[in-house]
C-alpha cells in the first residue's frame, strides 16, 4: 500500500507543477475520507465473503 501511496504522491507533483500542494492536499483527504468510510462497510465486507469467520 506505501508504494501506491508514493507511486500517486510522484504523480501528482510531476503532473501538477505549480500546484502540487493543492494535489496533495487534496489526495491527503480523499485518503482519509477512505479510511473512515472503510469501518462502516467492514462488517458487510466480512459477511458477504461466504467464509465462516
Amino acid at each position: 500500500i506505501i508504494f501506491i501511496f508514493l507511486g500517486v504522491t510522484s504523480y501528482l507533483t510531476d503532473c501538477y507543477g505549480s500546484f502540487d500542494a493543492s494535489a496533495l492536499a487534496v489526495s491527503a483527504g480523499l485518503h482519509s475520507i477512505f479510511g473512515a468510510a472503510l469501518p462502516l462497510f467492514a462488517k458487510d465486507m466480512y459477511l458477504s465473503l461466504g467464509v465462516p469467520w
